[in-house]
Protein backbone atom coordinates (compact mmCIF):
# COMPACT_ATOMS: atom_id res chain seq x y z
CA UNK A 1 0.00 0.00 0.00
CA UNK A 2 1.58 3.19 -1.08
CA UNK A 3 1.90 5.71 2.06
CA UNK A 4 0.28 9.03 1.82
CA UNK A 5 3.42 11.66 1.54
CA UNK A 6 2.85 14.83 3.50
CA UNK A 7 5.62 18.71 3.55
CA UNK A 8 5.52 20.05 6.71
CA UNK A 9 6.52 23.61 6.29
CA UNK A 10 7.91 25.63 9.20
CA UNK A 11 10.04 29.36 9.66
CA UNK A 12 12.63 27.14 11.02
CA UNK A 13 13.64 24.01 12.92
CA UNK A 14 14.71 25.20 16.15
CA UNK A 15 14.30 23.79 19.90
CA UNK A 16 12.37 25.79 21.89
CA UNK A 17 9.60 26.81 19.40
CA UNK A 18 6.34 25.70 20.39
CA UNK A 19 5.03 25.03 16.90
CA UNK A 20 8.39 23.17 16.28
CA UNK A 21 8.12 21.47 19.41
CA UNK A 22 4.24 20.48 18.55
CA UNK A 23 5.92 19.51 14.87
CA UNK A 24 8.60 17.54 16.11
CA UNK A 25 5.92 15.40 18.21
CA UNK A 26 4.02 14.61 14.75
CA UNK A 27 6.69 12.68 13.38
CA UNK A 28 7.74 10.85 16.90
CA UNK A 29 4.41 9.69 17.02
CA UNK A 30 4.05 8.83 12.86
CA UNK A 31 6.28 5.20 13.09
CA UNK A 32 5.96 4.75 9.56
CA UNK A 33 1.92 5.16 8.73
CA UNK A 34 3.18 8.32 6.29
CA UNK A 35 6.29 9.56 4.70
CA UNK A 36 6.79 12.77 5.90
CA UNK A 37 9.26 15.73 5.30
CA UNK A 38 10.21 18.86 6.35
CA UNK A 39 10.88 22.22 4.60
CA UNK A 40 11.97 25.50 6.28
CA UNK A 41 12.12 29.07 5.21
CA UNK A 42 14.12 30.51 7.17
CA UNK A 43 18.38 31.04 6.21
CA UNK A 44 18.82 28.10 8.63
CA UNK A 45 17.57 25.18 9.55
CA UNK A 46 18.03 24.84 13.28
CA UNK A 47 19.06 22.10 15.55
CA UNK A 48 16.31 19.74 14.93
CA UNK A 49 16.66 18.85 11.20
CA UNK A 50 18.84 16.08 12.75
CA UNK A 51 16.74 14.42 14.35
CA UNK A 52 13.81 14.80 11.85
CA UNK A 53 16.40 12.83 9.20
CA UNK A 54 16.00 9.73 12.01
CA UNK A 55 12.80 9.45 11.31
CA UNK A 56 12.88 9.46 7.61
CA UNK A 57 11.93 12.75 6.86
CA UNK A 58 13.48 14.63 4.09
CA UNK A 59 14.81 18.46 4.63
CA UNK A 60 14.17 20.41 2.07
CA UNK A 61 15.72 24.21 2.34
CA UNK A 62 13.46 27.01 0.39
CA UNK A 63 14.18 30.35 2.10
CA UNK A 64 11.73 33.09 1.64
CA UNK A 65 13.77 35.84 1.80
CA UNK A 66 12.10 39.50 1.09
CA UNK A 67 10.95 38.35 -2.40
CA UNK A 68 7.92 36.43 -1.53
CA UNK A 69 6.62 37.25 -4.56
CA UNK A 70 8.67 35.06 -6.23
CA UNK A 71 8.93 32.01 -3.58
CA UNK A 72 5.70 30.75 -4.75
CA UNK A 73 7.59 29.84 -8.24
CA UNK A 74 10.50 28.51 -6.45
CA UNK A 75 9.23 26.42 -4.36
CA UNK A 76 6.48 24.88 -6.83
CA UNK A 77 10.15 24.03 -8.93
CA UNK A 78 11.14 22.30 -5.78
CA UNK A 79 8.19 20.04 -5.19
CA UNK A 80 7.15 19.15 -9.11
CA UNK A 81 8.00 15.45 -8.89
CA UNK A 82 7.67 14.45 -5.39
CA UNK A 83 4.17 13.82 -5.91
CA UNK A 84 2.77 14.89 -2.28
CA UNK A 85 -0.59 14.13 -0.84
CA UNK A 86 -0.33 17.57 1.60
CA UNK A 87 1.21 20.39 2.36
CA UNK A 88 0.67 21.43 5.70
CA UNK A 89 1.66 24.89 6.68
CA UNK A 90 2.44 26.56 10.13
CA UNK A 91 3.30 30.14 9.33
CA UNK A 92 0.40 32.01 10.26
CA UNK A 93 -0.44 34.22 7.61
CA UNK A 94 3.18 33.77 6.14
CA UNK A 95 1.50 30.20 5.17
CA UNK A 96 0.36 31.96 2.30
CA UNK A 97 3.54 31.88 -0.37
CA UNK A 98 4.07 28.25 0.14
CA UNK A 99 -0.06 27.06 -0.25
CA UNK A 100 -0.18 28.87 -3.75
CA UNK A 101 3.69 27.54 -4.17
CA UNK A 102 1.65 23.82 -3.67
CA UNK A 103 -1.15 25.07 -5.91
CA UNK A 104 1.04 25.44 -9.08
CA UNK A 105 3.22 22.04 -7.85
CA UNK A 106 -0.69 20.57 -8.21
CA UNK A 107 -0.51 19.29 -4.42
CA UNK A 108 -4.27 18.43 -3.97
CA UNK A 109 -4.52 19.36 -0.05
CA UNK A 110 -2.96 22.49 1.33
CA UNK A 111 -3.29 22.84 4.61
CA UNK A 112 -2.73 26.79 6.16
CA UNK A 113 -2.70 26.05 10.17
CA UNK A 114 -2.85 29.21 12.91
CA UNK A 115 -1.70 29.48 16.12
CA UNK A 116 -1.68 33.21 17.45
CA UNK A 117 -3.60 36.19 16.63
CA UNK A 118 -0.48 38.22 16.54
CA UNK A 119 3.13 38.12 15.15
CA UNK A 120 3.94 40.50 17.43
CA UNK A 121 4.57 43.17 14.67
CA UNK A 122 3.27 46.69 14.30
CA UNK A 123 -0.19 46.06 12.53
CA UNK A 124 0.34 49.32 10.45
CA UNK A 125 -0.78 50.07 7.42
CA UNK A 126 2.52 48.99 5.60
CA UNK A 127 2.34 46.03 7.33
CA UNK A 128 -1.19 45.49 5.99
CA UNK A 129 -0.16 45.75 2.62
CA UNK A 130 2.57 43.83 2.98
CA UNK A 131 0.24 40.44 4.41
CA UNK A 132 -2.42 41.88 1.83
CA UNK A 133 -1.33 38.64 -0.90
CA UNK A 134 -0.34 36.18 1.76
CA UNK A 135 -3.34 36.39 2.93
CA UNK A 136 -5.65 36.57 -0.63
CA UNK A 137 -3.30 33.31 -1.10
CA UNK A 138 -4.52 31.84 1.64
CA UNK A 139 -8.59 32.47 0.94
CA UNK A 140 -7.76 31.36 -2.50
CA UNK A 141 -5.53 28.63 -3.11
CA UNK A 142 -5.94 26.21 0.39
CA UNK A 143 -8.38 23.61 1.20
CA UNK A 144 -8.11 23.54 4.73
CA UNK A 145 -7.65 26.39 7.08
CA UNK A 146 -7.06 25.18 10.73
CA UNK A 147 -6.07 26.65 13.85
CA UNK A 148 -5.47 25.77 17.59
CA UNK A 149 -8.73 26.94 18.90
CA UNK A 150 -12.03 28.51 17.21
CA UNK A 151 -10.96 31.65 18.69
CA UNK A 152 -8.25 32.30 16.58
CA UNK A 153 -10.07 31.42 13.42
CA UNK A 154 -12.75 34.21 14.28
CA UNK A 155 -10.29 36.74 14.86
CA UNK A 156 -8.40 36.20 11.76
CA UNK A 157 -10.88 35.21 9.47
CA UNK A 158 -14.04 37.04 10.54
CA UNK A 159 -15.71 36.87 7.65
CA UNK A 160 -15.13 33.43 6.17
CA UNK A 161 -15.76 32.45 9.89
CA UNK A 162 -19.34 34.08 9.82
CA UNK A 163 -20.67 32.83 6.32
CA UNK A 164 -19.73 29.33 7.95
CA UNK A 165 -16.47 28.40 5.16
CA UNK A 166 -16.27 24.65 5.13
CA UNK A 167 -12.46 24.89 4.79
CA UNK A 168 -11.99 26.07 8.36
CA UNK A 169 -11.87 24.26 11.59
CA UNK A 170 -10.54 24.03 14.64
CA UNK A 171 -7.49 21.68 15.64
CA UNK A 172 -6.72 21.37 19.13
CA UNK A 173 -3.19 20.69 19.81
CA UNK A 174 -2.19 17.72 21.78
CA UNK A 175 0.55 16.64 23.80
CA UNK A 176 1.77 13.16 25.41
CA UNK A 177 0.78 13.01 28.72
CA UNK A 178 3.03 10.37 29.49
CA UNK A 179 5.96 11.62 30.77
CA UNK A 180 4.58 14.18 33.10
CA UNK A 181 2.78 11.11 34.86
CA UNK A 182 5.71 10.00 36.32
CA UNK A 183 5.94 10.71 40.18
CA UNK A 184 8.34 13.64 41.23
CA UNK A 185 8.90 14.93 44.49
CA UNK A 186 7.80 17.79 44.39
CA UNK A 187 9.32 19.33 48.15
CA UNK A 188 12.49 18.85 46.43
CA UNK A 189 11.47 20.81 43.24
CA UNK A 190 10.00 23.62 45.69
CA UNK A 191 13.34 23.68 47.77
CA UNK A 192 15.60 24.02 44.48
CA UNK A 193 13.24 26.60 43.14
CA UNK A 194 13.14 28.22 46.49
CA UNK A 195 9.26 28.34 46.81
CA UNK A 196 7.92 27.29 50.26
CA UNK A 197 6.17 24.50 50.66
CA UNK A 198 2.77 25.86 51.46
CA UNK A 199 2.87 28.26 48.46
CA UNK A 200 0.41 28.27 46.24
CA UNK A 201 1.87 28.58 42.52
CA UNK A 202 1.41 30.25 39.01
CA UNK A 203 3.25 29.35 36.52
CA UNK A 204 3.36 30.75 32.63
CA UNK A 205 5.87 29.31 30.36
CA UNK A 206 6.53 30.95 27.16
CA UNK A 207 9.48 33.02 24.80
CA UNK A 208 10.25 36.48 26.20
CA UNK A 209 7.80 38.15 23.11
CA UNK A 210 5.26 40.54 23.39
CA UNK A 211 2.86 38.24 22.06
CA UNK A 212 3.00 36.23 25.19
CA UNK A 213 1.78 38.85 27.37
CA UNK A 214 4.42 38.54 30.71
CA UNK A 215 3.69 42.30 31.45
CA UNK A 216 -0.18 41.34 31.84
CA UNK A 217 0.79 38.24 33.57
CA UNK A 218 2.87 40.47 35.61
CA UNK A 219 0.47 42.62 36.22
CA UNK A 220 -1.89 40.79 37.09
CA UNK A 221 -0.30 38.98 39.41
CA UNK A 222 1.20 41.63 41.53
CA UNK A 223 -2.60 42.19 42.64
CA UNK A 224 -2.87 38.68 43.18
CA UNK A 225 -0.18 38.84 45.87
CA UNK A 226 -1.31 42.13 47.42
CA UNK A 227 -4.17 40.00 48.74
CA UNK A 228 -2.72 36.67 48.69
CA UNK A 229 1.11 37.05 49.88
CA UNK A 230 1.81 33.42 50.22
CA UNK A 231 1.27 32.97 46.10
CA UNK A 232 4.71 32.75 43.97
CA UNK A 233 4.92 33.23 40.23
CA UNK A 234 7.25 30.90 37.83
CA UNK A 235 8.29 32.66 34.18
CA UNK A 236 9.78 30.20 31.98
CA UNK A 237 11.81 30.92 29.31
CA UNK A 238 14.10 33.07 27.29
CA UNK A 239 13.61 35.98 24.84
CA UNK A 240 14.73 39.76 24.01
CA UNK A 241 12.05 41.31 26.63
CA UNK A 242 13.48 39.07 29.45
CA UNK A 243 15.05 41.81 31.09
CA UNK A 244 12.85 44.13 30.92
CA UNK A 245 10.36 42.00 32.39
CA UNK A 246 12.56 41.70 35.17
CA UNK A 247 12.84 44.86 35.83
CA UNK A 248 8.87 45.44 35.30
CA UNK A 249 8.79 42.60 38.23
CA UNK A 250 10.88 44.41 40.43
CA UNK A 251 9.72 48.07 40.40
CA UNK A 252 5.91 46.24 40.90
CA UNK A 253 7.06 45.08 44.10
CA UNK A 254 7.09 41.42 43.23
CA UNK A 255 10.97 40.47 41.85
CA UNK A 256 11.45 38.09 44.28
Amino acid sequence: MTKIRVLHVCHSLRFGGGIEAWVMSLFRSNRGRMQMDCCFIEANPGDIAEELKEYGADIISCPMGFNYLTFPKRLAQILKGRSYDAVHVHCNDFSGPVIYGAKIANVPVRIANYYSTSTGHCNDFKRRLYLWPMRRWIERDATSILACSSAILKIMWPELYERGDKRLSPMYIGVDMGKFRQPVDKAAIRSELGVPAESDVVGHIGRFVKAKNHAGFLRAASRIFSSNPNTRFLLVGEGPLKPEMQKLASELGIGE
